[in-house]
Parts: C-alpha cells; structure tokens; sequence
C-alpha cells in the first residue's frame, strides 16, 4: 500500500505479516491481526516493513526469516531491505488465552483414537483438562497441568471412551492453549 511508516511521514509503503489458516485447504481465512508486526521504533531497520519468508524447524522451536524496510517498500529496496530472525516455540501460530478470570473452552463432541494427549500450552496460573461424554458428564477425573510445554502429556488409565464420542474441556485462569494432540 501507499501508506507512511510514521503519521507525518512520507507515503513509501508499510507491511507486515498476517496468517492465513484453512480446514480444507481450499477455502482460507486471512486473519487481520499482525503476526509479524513492523518495529515501533522510527528509525529502526524493519520499522516500516516485515514480511515473513522461510520457516526452518529447529528442535522444539521455528525460526522465522523475514526482510524489512527503514522507511519502506517502495525505497531503495536493493540498499536498504534487510533480513531479521523470529524465533518461537512450535505449533504457537495462535492460541486460546485466557487472563485472571477463569475461563473455560469446551470441544464439540469429537472422536478420540488414542489414551493420551499432547498439549502445547504456556501456563503461568492453573489449567485443568477434563474428558467429557456428550452429556458434559465427566469420563475421567480432570488433569493438573503446570508450567510451559510444547508437549504436556495426559494419559488416562479407563480408556473406555475410545469407541463413543467425547468432549474435552480445559479450564484456564491465566495461561495460554495452543494446540491438542492425541496420541495412540
């Protein structure tokens, strides 16, 4: 676009980096929210421009290249675009977050194949992680989990739910959820 990094500045172009997600892989979604903002800071290497390139898994991270501007796009785009580095934990693109209330987020009914789940959560408070039958009748006694990992692990001893349909619910005072795996 034609617009100035800075409020009174000139018209040279701004950009940043937003996410796309599909369910199907054909019909997308852009969300408007900036993932990978431009720098705040006037005069700052990318505080015109950010656009996110490669992702390169590493361990339990993704680092994120990306090139920027000072003052913008459409400005000595061989002199002065540079490249940055983004780091961030893997499979935290987005997240369920919850403050100092508590707060609760409860699954459609769904199938579980498997008796135990991978949570990738950050949780600075309290998060309990409750199986459900599609009555919101408990199935197993709720799980505690604390602490930052990609990978919380749950299992259950009565995997008498493989074979009908459950519901998981997470109670959440002050943590974030970003994603829910199952596992065999």
């Amino acid at each position: 676009d034609d617009k100035p990094a800075d409020a009174v500045g000139e018209r040279r172009g701004i950009g940043y980096t937003t996410l796309a997600y599909s369910r199907d892989g054909i019909w997308w979604t852009r969300d408007r929210e900036p993932f990978l903002p431009r720098n705040p800071a006037s005069g700052t290497w990318d505080h015109a421009m950010t656009w996110g390139d490669c992702q390169c898994p590493v361990d339990d991270d993704v680092l994120i290249y990306y090139g920027g501007y000072a003052r913008g796009h459409k400005v000595e785009r061989f002199t002065e675009r540079q490249i940055g580095l983004a780091r961030m934990k893997k499979d935290r693109y987005v997240a369920r977050r919850a403050g100092a209330e508590s707060a609760t987020l409860r699954t459609k009914p769904l199938r579980i194949d498997g008796t135990s789940l991978s949570i990738n959560a950050a949780v600075r408070g309290e998060m309990n992680v409750e199986l459900l039958d599609v009555d919101r009748k408990p199935v197993a006694p709720p799980v505690h989990i604390s602490g930052d990992s990609i990978a919380h692990r749950i299992d259950w001893k009565r995997p008498d739910f493989r074979d009908r349909a459950v519901r998981l619910q997470f109670t959440m005072r002050d943590a974030d959820l970003f994603a829910v795996d199952v596992t065999p």
